[in-house]
């Protein structure tokens, strides 16, 4: 079973890994966004092109069909008019087989036999990849600009979602601290509990709650003053927080009631023996208005999951040693026995 503690600062989110995880997500995002901007560009481009270079040797084919404006006009000649009308590059004749992947060809027409498999062949202008070849240069510089920019919105959204996540955690931790002892509050105690309980398992050696009550604490609060009963329950904390961590989880329930959880792998013996060292530990006296004052507690202990495997029994069973505890002062504490349905009396 894993130790009883208080949690880590270390382990808060605005000091972890989180913030820069989400930045580091925003800059592939961003790769990513590009590479496909760039990928959906290019084949725009190459579609452009293609159907350009389609749309050429359509108008080529058409004009070769067409009847020559000069009678006695070779097929050859005619080609060589077309090409210069419609301003084709690299135009020459050649075998419709030796048209090469970069060029286009038109077949000549065929009148009887003449020319036949001649081709009027060309390299097509690729429009589209020169005006993107010229303006790349332009968007290469706007993007290089915009990256910085982008990068310090990143940042400042790190800094921004490190600070609300370290606003939350400290509101979470605020809200099950007691706000007088600094000590864990009735709600982080029944959220330790229940996840103590949950995390019960057949092999493992379960967990002790000590339920602790101070003796004549109201004759303090009668006597000098809240204030006083204050500073006794502040110093009782302390104590308490010395001698528990790193064992355990120390808590103020309300009043002048406590409980601490301990991890049953440190041994009953160990559990014993805590429990001894604290009851001697708060029944030193309390310095108040130079006068010196005691509150000793009573202690209460019941074993998890032998005296109660539910947040109902093992509360109901810890009260009930408690309860004997308080009607026994002599003792240092009472460990509660089901077996026998008694309790456990401790020296």
């Amino acid at each position: 079973m894993r130790a009883i503690g208080m949690p880590k600062g270390g382990d808060r989110m605005g000091s972890g890994p989180l913030p820069g995880r989400m930045v580091i997500a925003g800059f592939v995002l961003i790769v990513i966004l590009g590479i496909l901007f760039v990928g959906s560009a290019l084949q725009a481009v190459h579609l452009i092109d293609a159907r350009s270079a389609e749309a050429q040797r359509q108008l080529v084919t058409r004009l070769l069909g067409e009847p020559a404006a000069s009678a006695g006009i070779s097929t050859s000649e005619r080609a060589h008019q077309v090409a210069a009308l419609v301003g084709l590059t690299d135009a020459h004749l050649g075998e419709s087989g030796a048209v090469r992947p970069d060029e286009i060809a038109a077949p000549l027409p065929l009148p009887r036999g003449v020319d036949a498999g001649i081709s009027l062949i060309w390299s097509p202008e690729h429009i589209a990849s020169r005006v993107f070849a010229e303006i790349a240069p332009v968007r290469l510089g706007i993007i290089g600009m915009l990256l910085p920019i982008l990068a310090l919105v990143l940042l400042r959204f790190r800094a921004f979602a490190t600070d609300l996540e370290r606003q939350r955690r400290a509101a979470s931790d605020l809200a099950a601290r007691d706000s007088l002892t600094g000590l864990g509050n009735r709600l982080m105690f029944d959220q330790r509990l229940a996840a103590e309980l949950a995390a019960l398992a057949p092999d493992a050696p379960g967990f002790a709650l000590l339920l602790l009550d101070l003796n004549g604490f109201k004759r303090v609060n009668d006597t000098f003053g809240h204030g006083a009963g204050d500073a006794v329950l502040v110093e009782v904390a302390a104590r308490l927080r010395r001698t528990v961590t790193p064992h355990g989880l120390a808590v103020r329930l309300g009043g002048d009631e406590f409980a601490v959880l301990l991890p049953l792998h440190l041994g009953l013996t160990a559990i014993r023996q805590l429990a001894h060292q604290l009851h001697g530990v708060l029944s030193q006296p309390h310095a108040i208005q130079d006068r010196l004052v005691t509150a000793p507690a009573s202690i209460g202990i019941a074993l998890s999951p032998a005296h109660g495997a539910s947040d109902d029994a093992i509360l109901r069973n810890a009260d009930a040693a408690l309860y004997r505890a308080k009607a026994t002062p002599e003792l240092s504490f009472f460990i509660f026995e089901p077996s026998a349905s008694v309790l456990s009396r401790a020296a």
